[in-house]
């Protein structure tokens, strides 16, 4: 932990940032489930940095459902924001192409959508003026009492890869409700590792109903914030040697492919469900078919039957006719 003079010190940082090379200010971009802690992360952010009493700036809510549905901002000081975003379900391929548009910077703070359809992205991205305003900070924040399983890491990895290649940062990780999954903790923390992860805190967030300011989580924040800073201090010295308005049209360019090819995915896919749909409903046709028949060549054998049954006795009848005469 901290000392509480380099705590001062980290605060004082904050308050006085200011990012260089035409930078206006630095954005600490949060994704994450809905439930894992975003907004309580917020809350506490702001706390620490602004002191006096917690309050629920960011509408953290108890369930899981989601509770933020757009981008906000929440300042922390005058050139860094924190803000926070919908919850991710389960990193689908809409919901990765709507974070790689936010981490190309093309999207305003508005209401986040997953399911955008093409014309509506294209039209987004055309809309959308580029300016060289901020640096994004990706960070996750997952909680250590979500299960352990591979599919979910599996479903994290290209989000991960993706903000770096776009961002050139990995993603900061937070691991939140830490106190009593400890095990778990650890777990992640390796497998987020593994995935690529640089830097990975563990912080329990103050809330609304176990509020209790301490030390300890002070200073954890605090050395996130900073850690985050110089992040941005690094990436805004690796941009000076690339040409930023290119890097934009070729994310721009990006984006919009990959809406084309999740758009085309689905066409695909609902051709092929119309197709399974067909094709069982043909069966199901044949199979009535081949009951009709079977039950008309049943029906053909009765007929053939009784006919015959008919012509015995009709012979019969003439006989007998036969023998009285």
């Amino acid at each position: 932990m901290q000392d509480r003079t380099t705590d001062r010190d980290i605060l004082k940082k904050l308050c006085t940032y200011i990012p260089g090379d035409g930078c206006e200010r630095v954005c600490l971009q949060l994704f994450g489930m809905p439930g894992h802690g975003k907004s309580s992360l917020i809350n506490t952010c702001v706390c620490v940095v602004q002191g006096g009493d917690l309050e629920n700036v960011a509408g953290a809510g108890k369930s899981n459902q989601p509770i933020t549905m757009e981008r906000k901002d929440f300042d922390l000081s005058d050139k860094i924001v924190i803000t926070d975003n919908r919850g991710v379900v389960k990193m689908s391929k809409e919901e990765l192409e709507e974070i790689t548009a936010q981490f190309c910077h093309l999207r305003g703070r508005d209401r986040v959508e997953w399911n955008r359809s093409f014309r509506e992205d294209l039209n987004a991205v055309l809309a959308f003026v580029y300016q060289n305003k901020e640096v994004i900070i990706p960070i996750f924040v997952y909680s250590a009492e979500s299960l352990v399983t591979e599919e979910r890491y599996s479903e994290l990895e290209p989000f991960i890869r993706d903000a770096h290649r776009i961002t050139g940062i990995y993603p900061i990780i937070i691991l939140t409700k830490v106190q009593d999954h400890g095990t778990e903790s650890e777990i992640h923390h390796r497998k987020f590792k593994e995935l690529g992860a640089k830097h990975i805190f563990q912080i329990e967030n103050y809330t609304m109903e176990t509020y209790e300011r301490n030390p300890e989580t002070k200073s954890r924040i605090l050395v996130l914030l900073d850690t985050c800073l110089q992040v941005a201090d690094r990436q805004i010295s690796e941009n000076r040697i690339k040409d930023l308005h290119q890097e934009y049209l070729k994310n721009a360019m990006y984006v919009i492919e990959s809406k084309m090819m999740i758009e085309l995915e689905n066409k695909v896919t609902q051709f092929e469900r119309v197709e399974v749909q067909h094709e069982a409903a043909y069966q199901r046709l044949k199979e009535e078919l081949d009951r009709k028949n079977e039950e008309t060549e049943e029906l053909r054998k009765q007929n053939q039957a009784r006919e015959r049954e008919i012509i015995k006795l009709i012979k019969q009848k003439h006989r007998k006719s036969c023998s009285i005469m």
